[in-house]
């Protein structure tokens, strides 16, 4: 999370109990809020919002990032059965996302808006080459 991130009560406790209740399920998000976004952030947010279940994140995994990194809660077992994070020139949260995919965990989220998810201009998401659709695109194809 970002310092200006704001996590709403009783998020985690949600999150650990929804990984407790499906052991297939390596990633565990939340809907977000992105108060001040601009239309284009504020559809991909209705977009991410409507992915819920492992099933949906699964259809749509190589549409464009499923989960707000901010948002999710990992399990262990599954964050270092594909090695954690690596220093890949694509974004680090949507290579773990495909690895965790590939491996055969579940991503999922949590049905109701439990962060507050803030962008300022000059955000990486925004600014960093790493972001681009052209290192989206290499990230879908390692």
């Amino acid at each position: 999370m970002d310092a200006d991130d704001v996590s709403l009560p009783g998020r985690l406790a949600a999150q650990r109990a929804a990984l407790a209740a499906a052991p297939s399920v390596g990633a565990i998000g939340c809907r977000v809020s992105c108060p001040g976004a601009d239309e284009g952030m504020q559809t991909y947010v209705r977009w991410q919002n409507g992915l819920v279940t492992p099933e949906d994140h699964a259809r749509d995994l190589f549409v464009e990032a499923p989960l707000c990194h901010p948002s999710v809660m990992l399990r262990r077992e599954a964050l270092d059965a594909v090695g954690g994070w690596r220093d890949v020139p694509w974004p680090e949260d949507y290579d773990l996302w495909l690895r965790l995919d590939a491996a055969g965990w579940g991503l999922g989220k949590l049905p109701k808006v439990l962060l507050e998810w803030h962008h300022s201009p000059g955000r990486a998401t925004f600014s960093h080459p790493r972001y681009s659709a052209a290192r989206f695109r290499e990230a879908r194809a390692a």
